[in-house]
C-alpha cells in the first residue's frame, strides 16, 4: 500500500472532506494530487497532517509497513523492560536486555543500546560518568518528541537532570498540555513525578512564579491509593512555595509532616534527602 492510498483510507474513515482533512498543513489542491499519486508529500508535511487529525505516526507507518509494525512493537516492549529494570535497579536485567538487543538486530538498535547504558548508569547514580555524546543523544531524542507516551514520560522523568531549567520548563509544559486531563493512573504517576522534579528545580533556582500552573495541574489530579506516595512528596515543594509566597508558618509545619510520613512508612533515606532540601531552601 502507498502513502497516498493509506492517507485516503484514513480520511474516508474520518468522514472528512479533503479541505477538512488538511486544515492549514498543505493546500487542498496540492493534497488532492497527493491522493491521486501525482504529488509526493514531504515527511514534515505528512507528520503535520497526521498531528492535525490526531493520528499516531507510529500507527500510520505500522499500517504502511506491517513488518515495521512488528519491529516497532518489539522495540516498545524492550523499552518497557528497560524502564522496569531501571525502577527495579536490576543490573542483571540490564545485562540480559543488552544481549537481547544485540541478537535481535532491530532498526533502532543503537538507540536501544544508548538507552540501556544510560538507564543503567542512572540506576547506579553514575549518570555523571556517561560520555557527552550519550547524554546529547538522550537529550535530543526526548526533546524532539512530538508526543509522549507512558514509556517516554518515564524516561524523561528519569533524565530531567540532564536538562537546564528552561528546557525542562519547555518540555514539561508540552507534557502537561498533552496529558493534564488524563485519567490513566500510570500516566498520572509520571506527571506527578515530573512536576515534583520540576518544582524542586524551580525552588532551587528561585523561579517561584513559574511553578504556579504546574501546582494547579498536580492539585487537580485526584488522590487515590496508587498516587499517595507522589502526592505526599509533592506536599514538600508545594507547601514550601506557599511559605515563600505568604510567610505563613503553618506551611512549614505541613512540610515537616510530609517528610516525617515518609520516614514513618519505611523510607528514612528519602526522608533525610527531603529534610536536607527543606533546610537549604526554606
Amino acid at each position: 500500500m502507498t502513502t497516498s492510498e493509506l492517507l485516503k483510507q484514513y480520511r474516508l474513515r474520518a468522514n472528512k472532506t479533503q479541505k477538512e482533512w488538511v486544515g492549514s498543513t498543505v493546500s487542498p489542491s496540492f493534497y488532492s494530487k497527493v491522493e491521486k499519486g501525482l504529488n509526493h508529500i514531504s515527511a514534515d508535511n505528512l507528520i503535520d497532517l497526521l498531528d492535525h487529525n490526531g493520528i499516531s505516526a507510529a500507527n500510520f507507518f505500522s499500517e504502511l509497513r506491517p513488518k515495521r509494525k512488528l519491529q516497532y512493537e518489539r522495540e516498545r516492549e524492550l523499552i518497557n523492560l528497560l524502564v522496569d529494570a531501571y525502577y527495579q535497579n536490576s543490573n542483571s536485567k540490564f545485562e540480559q536486555l543488552k544481549r537481547v538487543i544485540e541478537l535481535e538486530k532491530l532498526p533502532h538498535q543503537n538507540n536501544l543500546f544508548t538507552l540501556a547504558k544510560s538507564l543503567s548508569a542512572l540506576a547506579k547514580s553514575n549518570i555523571e560518568k556517561l560520555d557527552e555524546e550519550t547524554k546529547a543523544i538522550i537529550k535530543r531524542e526526548i526533546f524532539s518528541l512530538r508526543g509522549f507516551d507512558k514509556q517516554s514520560l518515564a524516561i524523561y522523568c528519569a533524565f530531567m537532570q540532564l536538562y537546564n531549567i528552561d528546557d525542562n520548563l519547555l518540555i514539561a509544559r508540552k507534557i502537561v498540555s498533552q496529558f493534564q486531563n488524563s485519567t490513566d493512573v500510570e500516566i498520572q504517576k509520571r506527571i506527578l513525578g515530573i512536576i515534583g522534579n520540576l518544582l524542586f528545580l524551580c525552588i532551587e533556582n528561585k523561579r517561584y512564579d513559574e511553578t504556579k500552573p504546574f501546582v494547579k495541574v498536580a492539585n487537580n489530579i485526584p488522590t487515590v491509593p496508587e498516587l499517595c506516595f507522589y502526592k505526599d512528596v509533592l506536599l514538600v515543594p508545594i507547601n514550601l512555595l506557599n511559605y515563600h509566597f505568604t510567610k505563613e508558618p503553618s506551611y512549614i509545619d505541613n512540610c515537616l509532616k510530609a517528610i516525617d510520613f515518609l520516614s514513618f512508612i519505611g523510607m528514612p533515606a528519602y526522608s533525610k534527602e527531603l529534610t536536607k532540601f527543606f533546610s537549604e531552601n526554606k
